[in-house]
């Protein structure tokens, strides 16, 4: 162990995949010691070994990261496997006493959500999501925005991203992020009316949806896909007194006269850049540090909107495997 003096000590789960060395790296840099699980139940992560290795990570096993003597100084575990072992991990790593940061999806599934919202409380740690877009300076302006604006009337969120080498499943992997920030702006419940789901040919997993929700009688539109032919992510929403478009491809938030559409000149009220000199990610890790050493918790409506996030997510999940998917007529190459 070295002399450096660290905030915290953490044990990052999947640094095989695509999503945990990144937090590997910001918890590094906001003053984390890390240390990389490399095997647990019994096998080995050659992925996890060598990204330890090449970067000067120590290595520990799941088993030691919750309770070895010699690794005592673990106070958090930050989750990036796979969605389907989240559960699972969150659940021993709680029930071990350790903090917890796990990428979304926490949970698939209400009840899920709930034995682990309560394992944190009664453990008295802090279970934390992922839903990193919460703290981009883009749903920040949003947000600051808003409290001029009146009344939402409506929302609309597109996450349509280029084929990829992946074969996931939208509803899981991306749907979080917008049902995240509508239910942060509404801090209500939000109903799932009508969802239309095309899959691959030759590949089960839901590519692309269009949903439509609505929180009392205001409409939430959704549509993700990771098969469309351009890159589109953007927020928009109607209120009261504007209209506010958040296109995070283009990094910027601007603001309209209400009811018009974007392509309508001399309307725009504000066109305000972005500063992305600290990625949402490391704020998001750094919330949870702070959250940790000042042994604070997440407050009552940060905790419900996980459970509301959830409980929406389950509702699409549920419709979907009702609802026969359509094929897109293209082929894509793997």
């Amino acid at each position: 162990m070295s002399d450096v003096e660290y905030k915290l000590c953490i044990a990052v789960v999947g640094a095989s995949g695509h999503w945990g060395p990144n937090i590997a790296r910001d918890l590094k840099k906001i003053g984390c010691e890390v240390l990389i699980v490399t095997e647990g139940f019994g096998r080995v992560s050659p992925g996890a070994m060598n990204f330890a290795t090449s970067k000067g990570f120590e290595a520990v096993s799941w088993e030691g990261a919750l309770s070895d003597p010699n690794y005592s100084r673990i106070t958090a575990v930050a989750i990036a496997s796979p969605i389907d072992t989240h559960v699972g991990y969150t659940a021993e790593a709680l029930g071990a006493g350790k903090h917890v940061y796990c990428e979304k999806s926490v949970a698939l599934n209400s009840d899920d959500i709930n034995g682990l919202l309560a394992a944190a409380e009664t453990r008295n740690v802090i279970l934390a999501p992922g839903h990193q877009l919460l703290y981009h300076p883009g749903f920040l302006q949003v947000k600051e925005l808003l409290k001029e604006l009146g009344k939402i009337r409506s929302i609309y969120a597109n996450r349509m991203l280029v084929k990829t080498n992946t074969h996931g499943d939208v509803i899981q992997d991306l749907l979080p992020h917008d049902l995240s920030l509508i239910i942060d702006l509404l801090g209500c419940d939000i109903q799932l009316e009508e969802g239309n789901f095309f899959s691959e040919h030759g590949i089960e997993t839901c590519a692309e949806a269009h949903l439509r929700y609505t929180c009392g009688n205001m409409p939430c539109n959704i549509q993700v896909s990771r098969t469309s032919k351009n890159k589109h992510v953007k927020l928009i929403i109607n209120s009261e007194r504007g209209k506010i478009i958040w296109d995070q491809v283009a990094e910027t938030v601007t603001l309209f006269e209400p009811d018009i559409t974007k392509f309508q000149k001399g309307n725009m009220l504000q066109d305000i850049g972005l500063d992305r000199s600290v990625p949402p990610l490391q704020l998001a890790l750094q919330e949870f540090v702070t959250m940790i050493q000042t042994e604070g918790r997440p407050d009552f409506l940060s905790r419900e909107n996980l459970r509301r996030v959830t409980k929406a997510l389950e509702q699409t999940m549920a419709l979907n495997a009702q609802t026969p998917s359509a094929y897109f007529a293209r082929q894509f190459p793997i």
